[in-house]
């Protein structure tokens, strides 16, 4: 194998790997938690209601934008808008975020807010981050990226690996085996 190409491997590999290594650790870690959701309660809920009133005034045109503001002003909503369903007679805002929910249902007559407040406690919110449930673009950049650098680093330790002829065949039975039971695991699930 080319000599400038296994040190050019081994030096992305060994410093992509350690720069993602927080990363890659988090996945890791959270993907465990997510699998055994009943030992660390991910889907646990907390839920809170509350309520509140709105100027019906501003809920004749209903504009998007004034109802959202209102709602996340008058009670400290921090979350991005996931729907906003109006009808005559009522508006519905749910807000989300990773291991929350509020939900606002809104009477177009009176002004009256119904709210609901859901938490899914840090399980839940790391569980949400891990699969890139409601967290905004920034979070889903650190997913590809994530997944580009666990590719990457794959990649360049197959290189490795090959260059290596004394742990040919060790490494040839390991990766056959990891194969062959990620590929029976799969076929289990059909």
């Amino acid at each position: 194998m080319n000599r400038q190409l296994l040190i050019i491997s081994r030096t992305l590999h060994i410093y992509t790997t350690l720069a993602a290594m927080l990363l890659l650790l988090f996945f890791a870690v959270t993907g465990f938690i997510i699998n055994h959701d009943d030992w660390f309660g991910v889907s646990a809920r907390n839920v809170r209601e509350a309520q509140g009133k709105i100027d019906p005034a501003i809920l004749v045109k209903a504009d998007r934008l004034d109802v959202v503001e209102r709602l996340r002003k008058d009670h400290g909503i921090r979350l991005n808008v996931n729907s906003y369903e109006p009808d005559d007679q009522s508006i519905r805002v749910i807000f989300k975020g990773p291991g929350r929910a509020t939900e606002a249902n809104i009477d177009r007559a009176t002004g009256e807010v119904k709210l609901r407040f859901e938490t899914r406690g840090l399980a839940g919110f790391i569980g949400d981050l891990h699969k890139g449930s409601d967290s905004g673009k920034a979070w889903s950049v650190v997913i590809d990226i994530s997944a580009l650098v666990l590719a990457f680093g794959s990649i360049t330790g197959l290189l490795l690996w090959m260059s290596l002829p004394g742990r040919r065949k060790v490494g040839l039975v390991a990766l056959i085996t990891g194969v062959a039971l990620s590929l029976a695991a799969m076929l289990a699930c059909l």
